[in-house]
């Protein structure tokens, strides 16, 4: 999970029209019906290679994140790599990311920070406190859970407690992971794009020995051989 908390966290913080142009267009686009598997939502298998979702994604995280801006764990994860497409499978969710990044990077005490230039500790702390709860009520307490046993750059830990105290933050970041309580995204996108939607899509390898039963999107990725 570390290299989806980093990875993630460098996303929140990355330039929106890079992140507009890289991953919503390039690497994740979303198809004229409204899903990143074009015309394939209950179809049997998937309109892809595995290899071919996950190769475009780690290459591209490989080649952007170099050298001082290495990620911590440079061998990404098929977890992480599933973790982060469906994230940003619907648009509504897209758009509560996009809130949340806008805070961070222009309202909040990190302002200033981009999706480089800081330590993997650091991009790992932030994606916890958005989407964690509990990670966010032990930084509070200067608990950081042996994360900082990586690198740390002076004044992240107070940075990161800072923000993790910001009653505007954390309404931001429950917004995006819990769904906003007054008005049309009252349940969670992250939910309804995760989980939920995905949750009805089986891809499944009934053919082989011993049969593959259908399994959610989400979870194909656990199964690399559910592909004909």
């Amino acid at each position: 999970m570390i290299d989806f908390w980093e990875l993630s966290g460098r996303l929140l913080l990355m330039d929106p029209t890079k992140r507009q142009q890289d991953i919503y267009t390039t690497l994740l686009p979303i198809q004229s019906d409204g899903c990143i598997l074009l015309g394939s939502a209950n179809a049997a298998t998937l309109p892809f290679p595995i290899p071919g979702f996950y190769n475009a994604m780690r290459a591209y995280f490989a080649q952007n994140y170099t050298g001082t801006n290495a990620i911590y764990s440079p061998v990404t994860s098929m977890f992480a790599l599933g973790e982060i497409g469906t994230m940003f499978f619907n648009q509504p969710f897209r758009d509560l990311f996009e809130k949340t990044s806008t805070y961070l990077r222009t309202q909040s005490n990190i302002q200033g920070k981009t999706d480089t230039g800081s330590t993997s500790f650091f991009y790992t702390v932030l994606m916890l406190l958005v989407i964690d709860r509990t990670t966010r009520a032990s930084i509070v307490a200067g608990n950081f859970l042996n994360l900082d046993k990586l690198s740390v750059a002076p004044g992240d830990k107070a940075a990161l407690t800072q923000l993790a105290n910001d009653p505007n933050f954390v309404t931001v970041a429950d917004n995006m992971c819990l769904g906003e309580p007054s008005g049309p995204l009252s349940v969670a996108d992250w939910t309804r794009g995760s989980a939920s939607v995905l949750l009805g899509q089986p891809y499944g390898k009934p053919t082989a020995t011993p049969p593959i039963p259908p399994i959610p999107f989400r979870h194909f990725r656990f199964v690399p051989n559910i592909q004909p």
